[in-house]
């Protein structure tokens, strides 16, 4: 801990020293900052729908995949794994922002992108731009309420054969056997813990501008 003494001798003046602790204390705060996200250089346009989506590189990851020597060009972090050279972005392709809190990557966990909110950008899956998020969403794209179909949150007990295909979490009530996706495929979500403002079992809604499924309490603009 850092301690500050004051003394009748100093030589810096009330004002200065005022000035000198706001500058150590901001330093402290964004160094706090910058430890509490994972590094990220996903660069705009990484989409699903070209079978793109970020993966966590560390230095070996990249000299593997790239047959290299030297590390990922920026470090270890998040970069999208369509291998673009985030040191020469083409015109109009920039960096997102990032919200990767620390550790997700080194948790092999995913990440999803909210469009809307307090800070748009890319979050740990189990975190979104309001907050906490369930990480255990497996709602196939294509979920389709005018169908009948929706979301349900389902244990084990719930699923066909006793057993869902990633553990309990949320499903869409169709039954599709989704237990060969990968993750990433799945639509996104930003529904929160004790998701229970529910019309029966109906208890989310996919919102468009979003992009993603949310609980029926959560109404953004």
């Amino acid at each position: 801990m850092i301690s500050f003494t004051t003394s009748t001798s100093s030589s810096i003046t009330p004002r200065r020293r005022t000035a000198v602790l706001l500058s150590v204390l901001v330093a402290c705060i964004l160094r706090h900052t910058t430890d509490a996200y994972d590094a990220a250089f996903i660069h705009s346009g990484c989409m699903i729908d070209d079978d793109n989506y970020p993966q966590y590189y560390t230095d070996d990851d990249c000299n593997t995949q790239y047959g290299t020597t030297t590390g990922c060009s920026l470090g270890t972090g998040w970069y999208c794994n369509d291998g673009l050279d985030v040191n020469n972005l083409p015109n109009l392709v920039y960096l997102d922002d990032a919200l990767i809190k620390d550790g997700c990557g080194d948790a092999d966990s995913l990440v999803h992108y909210g469009y809307n909110g307090p800070t748009e950008g890319w979050y740990c899956f189990d975190d979104g731009p309001w907050g906490a998020t369930d990480w255990n969403s497996f709602i196939h794209p294509g979920c389709d309420r005018s169908q009948g179909f929706y979301p349900v949150y389902r244990y084990d007990t719930d699923c066909p054969g006793g057993s869902c295909a990633f553990g309990e979490g949320w499903y869409c009530n169709d039954d599709e056997d989704v237990s060969g996706w990968d993750w990433n495929y799945f639509d996104n979500s930003f529904i929160h813990p004790d998701c229970s403002d529910c019309d029966g079992d109906r208890c989310v809604w996919f919102n468009p501008d979003e992009n993603a499924w949310l609980c029926n309490d959560q109404i953004h603009f």
